[in-house]
């Protein structure tokens, strides 16, 4: 997950549409995760995302607000970061079968399976507490540059990167978030006369978003 997220959480639905932009459907009852130790090793990566993104993950897991949208960025210029965690994390897991209980939720609730669109259950979750973002300063000024800094001083520690040509930006988050997964995804088994779906589930073929 190129940034932390309260979506995608053990139990939960998500889809990717045809532009290969994932969306959260909601969290399937009665699916409860059981949590334990969980360790993310030293892992590193970079994702190409919009600096709007950035911005508003920054803004939501800082909890301060209001100074994403006044610190002049072009908010769809595409931006590298480079994403890594530490501090305390730990695994959520789902317990028992919950492919039954995300079948059912998925057909009562009118969901489709339509050309282009990819829907998958999370069946585990890397949960962190401490994120790290690594931005390359040629790319700062599309974030809002010194102004960026200067907003989340206070809430991150920003210290030079690599070879002191990017920023890294350090925070303690106020709560868990959800940092890497494994999903099951859901397929179409079959169709009856009427055009209603029946599901499955199987292991992801390839990447789940789009390699930028």
């Amino acid at each position: 997950m190129p940034t932390p997220s309260e979506w995608n959480a053990a139990g939960s639905v998500f889809g990717i549409d045809r532009n290969g932009t994932p969306f959260q459907l909601g969290a399937v009852p009665n699916v409860v995760p059981q949590y334990g130790a969980g360790v993310i090793g030293a892992y590193t990566k970079d994702s190409k995302v919009e600096a709007g993104f950035v911005l508003k993950t920054l803004e939501d897991f800082t909890e301060r607000k209001g100074w994403s949208g006044n610190v002049g960025a072009n908010l769809k210029s595409v931006v590298t970061i480079g994403t890594s965690y530490g501090g305390e994390t730990r695994m959520a897991i789902t317990v028992g079968q919950p492919e039954d209980a995300a079948q059912v939720w998925f057909k009562t609730s009118g969901f489709r399976v339509e050309d282009g669109f990819k829907y998958f259950l999370v069946r585990e979750a890397y949960q962190a507490k401490e994120v790290i973002f690594e931005v390359k300063r040629d790319d700062l000024a599309k974030l809002g540059g010194d102004a960026v800094v200067k907003a989340v001083e206070g809430k991150f520690n920003i210290f030079d990167g690599s070879n002191k040509d990017s920023y890294l930006l350090k925070a303690k988050l106020p709560t868990f978030v959800n940092v890497c997964i494994k999903p099951r995804e859901i397929v179409v088994t079959g169709a009856g006369a009427t055009g209603q779906q029946t599901f499955g589930f199987r292991d992801p073929i390839g990447p789940i978003l789009p390699v930028k």
